[in-house]
């Protein structure tokens, strides 16, 4: 972890602060994060990994929108690898260069992250009624 460490903090804040943030800024929050999400994607060069890194990107980013901070997106770009790298040894599913565990924890990423968003939401009207 501490090897791949310096990239996941690269990828992030040029996914999520530097190119995301231009994208919502222009586009708005779902276009810009779709875009954004489509990159590190592509970025991937595998079109097996392409899908569970769209997903993932697509959840790291809203969270990053939600707390504003780096530290989250990191973290959770950490754990996917972490998930990833050992599996890559392990079974690799048919037609596609991605193990079985690594779309497993993309997509259990996706349901915690998804699950932690909505707990904690702030409810709009709590937000007009603040501002």
């Amino acid at each position: 972890m501490i090897v791949v460490l310096p990239t996941i903090v690269a990828g992030e804040l040029w996914f999520r602060a530097y190119i995301g943030g231009g994208l919502v800024e222009r586009f708005g929050t779902v276009p810009g994060v779709l875009m954004t999400s489509a990159l590190f994607a592509l970025v991937r060069l595998d079109p097996g990994l392409m899908l569970p890194a769209f997903l993932v990107g697509v959840v790291v980013h809203m969270a990053y929108l939600a707390t504003r901070s780096l530290a989250i997106p990191i973290l959770m770009h950490g754990v996917v690898t972490l998930a990833v790298a050992p599996a890559s040894r392990m079974h690799v599913m048919p037609g596609t260069g991605m193990p079985a565990t690594g779309y497993a924890a993309a997509i259990g990423l996706v349901v915690i992250a998804g699950v932690i968003l909505y707990r904690t939401r702030v409810p709009s009207a709590t937000v007009a009624q603040a501002g």
